[in-house]
């Protein structure tokens, strides 16, 4: 079955076959060409005929391998824009067959296998494509990416440097660097480095969203609202963003202005399902995996983070627990109880918005159902402390037959 875009008439994959075809004929008949000039040559110099002859058939052949190899490349560049990484992996192996020594193939080939997570493979393919003499950014880079999915994040970390030193015009280059300092904890160096840096990259909204995001982790809100602010109009909005805008807007007393961004993700058909925040750390170090599509030019900031929660209009359990905070704190603690109790039906196992549903049930002075919630609650987190507190409160203020 042929893959590729239409243009109308002829599939897109015929029109690539049929142009590397062509570029094909044309190279067979510039071999031709060759051998019958070696052929008169011999006559000519008759000396030196055997040599000359050998020496053209060298020559002949290796540009013929050269026009086969660039064939299966053009082929596994084409699968890996269609998403048959498989049909790249065959096509790039044919290619390497036809030249061994061209380490553009060997460092694409180690890319498709850390995309299908052959990490193994993609490290011989990146160090044959070294050897061979590749000291390009990109292989600094793809090794940054290969030691971060096996957890050596020190070495990712140099690794992106290094590529960043080789490319610093490169974007995709310096966002991972700067994520991957995040998840080891260095978070005031990936700090330090987005200010050194964002205006060398014109302030581009993906930076600024990052830039924001680590200002949060730092409580530095005002200036992530700012770094939000610069960002509205130039991307696309998912939940996960809104989410991070929302909680900077919270932290500095903007709870309507908040509320006012969330409310596009709690409608009737958005989802509340999402994977639970553990901390900055756990978040971040999920990004590697988004690392390869950004680098291409498949995706951006946002992207990556979309990609933690998994739908662009699903909010984390993280997000709802923040905009039933904020209907709380406005005096809706009905609507803030209706958002929980929808939430909780799909994640019952988040203590968190028990523990918050409990809350507004004691606004509301329903002792029975706050208690209720309790239970529901402290078996799944029986440290939390806050549990205590909630049923002193009940059994102090009220009666609980």
């Amino acid at each position: 079955m042929k893959m590729g875009i239409s243009n109308g008439r002829v599939p897109y994959w015929d029109v690539l076959n049929r142009h590397v075809a062509w570029r094909m004929v044309m190279g067979l008949f510039r071999v031709v060409v060759l051998v019958a000039g070696m052929s008169a040559t011999g006559v000519t110099l008759v000396g030196c005929q055997t040599s000359s002859v050998e020496d053209h058939r060298v020559e002949a052949e290796k540009q013929w391998a050269g026009l086969r190899g660039q064939y299966r490349f053009q082929m596994a560049t084409e699968s890996i824009r269609s998403g048959h990484l498989n049909q790249a992996i065959s096509a790039l192996s044919d290619a390497i067959q036809f030249e061994p020594d061209n380490a553009v193939y060997r460092r694409t080939l180690g890319q498709c296998y850390l995309e299908t997570g052959k990490l193994h493979s993609a490290e011989a393919e990146l160090d044959a494509a070294e050897q061979q003499g590749d000291l390009s950014a990109d292989l600094a880079f793809l090794r940054g990416v290969l030691d971060e999915r096996r957890g050596d994040v020190a070495s990712a970390i140099e690794q992106y440097r290094e590529a960043l030193h080789r490319d610093g015009t490169n974007r995709a280059y310096f966002q991972p660097l700067v994520e991957t300092l995040v998840a080891s904890g260095r978070v005031a160096e990936a700090a330090a480095m987005l200010d050194e840096h964002v205006e060398s990259f014109d302030h581009h909204p993906d930076l600024l969203i990052l830039r924001g995001r680590v200002r949060c982790i730092t409580g530095e809100f005002e200036l992530a609202v700012r770094d939000f602010e610069q960002t509205e109009s130039r991307v696309a909005t998912s939940a996960v963003l809104t989410e991070a805008y929302a909680r900077a807007l919270v932290k500095i007393g903007r709870d309507r202005e908040a509320l006012e961004r969330l409310q596009p993700y709690l409608g009737g058909e958005a989802s509340f399902t999402g994977v639970a925040q553990s901390g900055h750390g756990a978040s971040w170090k999920r990004r590697g995996a988004a690392r390869l599509n950004v680098r291409d030019g498949g995706g951006d900031a946002s992207d990556i983070s979309q990609s933690e929660s998994g739908e662009d209009r699903r909010l984390t359990p993280s997000g709802v627990r923040l905009a039933a905070g904020c209907l709380g704190r406005l005096g809706k603690a009905r609507q803030a109880s209706a958002l929980l109790e929808q939430h909780l039906r799909e994640n019952p196992e988040d203590a968190r918005g028990w523990y918050l549903l409990a809350e507004a049930a004691l606004e509301r002075g329903d002792d029975r159902a706050a208690m209720k919630c309790i239970e529901r609650g402290m078996p799944i987190a029986p440290d939390v402390p806050h549990w205590s507190v909630l049923r002193e409160r009940i059994e102090t203020s009220r009666q609980i037959p």
